[in-house]
């Protein structure tokens, strides 16, 4: 996956929820254009779940989950992108999350692409929004629970990233348009792709919202609707009945 045919990245980043779809990626990053759909091994020790209550936005979108003592874990799939060699950018932006290296050995890319030997492969995990509250922000306003190191006095067993998140609720649901964004990332790579995402992603509730635009005309603003409500209603049927009109 070369930027150029005279310099090749060395860091990456591995997407794993809104940023699998081309659009939502360039809008983090212009430059994130070219990515490989891959998937994390279940030895790495996460889980992909809806966990994570964004308080500014007031809903509940994806996060990784550690894995405790005794849990099988699951795989994780998503697409892997070329990365800056200064990730400071990245870690402002996703601030409150850890910036975890992923063994390479643990990165399966699923198309013709290669990584260089000397590839380093990160992704971000969150802290519980209590813990980001708890240690505050530095001189420059930027949380403490951000970047690669955690704070100084932190308890990783109990308040690292990955621990305490909490799934969706009335005050944090899922919205269905988050959901459109996933799942039709996920059909860029096919069918089956989609699938794997739906079926390795957990904590679904019934707190569920269908935000869409004129939900009740969805093939106005979401033109795979009909094969995104398809997988939704066959794959976590017993959530998706619950899905509300807002």
């Amino acid at each position: 996956m070369p930027r150029s045919s005279r310099q090749v990245a060395q860091n990456f980043l591995v997407g794993f929820g809104s940023i699998i779809q081309t659009a939502s990626r360039r809008q983090s990053d212009p430059r994130a254009v070219d990515a490989a759909p891959c998937r994390i091994r279940q030895e790495f020790g996460y889980v992909r779940e809806w966990n994570f209550q964004a308080a500014t936005a007031q809903i509940c979108a994806l996060g990784l989950r550690r894995i405790e003592l005794g849990e099988a874990g699951a795989t994780i799939n998503g697409v892997c992108f070329p990365a800056p060699d200064d990730l400071s950018e990245f870690d402002r932006r996703e601030n409150g999350y850890q910036r975890v290296e992923v063994p390479r050995e643990m990165v399966e890319l699923l198309s013709w692409q290669t990584l260089p030997p000397d590839a380093r492969i990160f992704v971000y995990v969150p802290y519980a929004p209590a813990v980001v509250a708890k240690y505050g922000t530095d001189d420059t306003g930027m949380p403490r629970c951000s970047g690669p190191v955690p704070p100084n006095g932190l308890d990783d067993d109990v308040e690292g990233s990955g621990r305490g998140l909490a799934p969706s609720s009335v005050q944090y649901p899922i919205l269905q348009t988050y959901i459109d964004v996933c799942v039709s990332g996920c059909l860029e790579h096919g069918e089956e792709f989609a699938r794997e995402f739906i079926q390795t992603t957990f904590k679904w509730t019934p707190f569920w919202l269908n935000e869409r635009e004129l939900a009740r005309r969805p093939w106005l603003h979401q033109k795979q609707y009909v094969q995104i409500d398809v997988l939704l209603a066959e794959l976590v049927p017993d959530y998706f009945r619950f899905r509300k009109l807002e």
